[in-house]
């Protein structure tokens, strides 16, 4: 994995063919980190500009019940 290449996703320049050889170009599973955000981050009337809002979030609609 290049991970000059995570920056590339950024730029509105891209072509299918360089998108196409950044999905090959993929990083390991292992390297990733996903969790919930704030959902503020989807609406209009909040104000997204703060340090909290990529912040993890827990919400029970999203957890599993064994």
């Amino acid at each position: 994995m290049n991970y000059a290449d995570i920056d590339v996703w950024l730029y509105d320049s891209l072509t299918d063919s360089d998108i196409q050889n950044l999905i090959e170009d993929d990083m390991p599973d292992e390297l990733l980190r996903t969790y919930p955000i704030s959902k503020d981050l989807y609406n209009p009337k909040v104000n997204h500009n703060r340090e909290d809002i990529a912040k993890l979030v827990e919400y029970s609609e999203l957890e599993i019940d064994y």
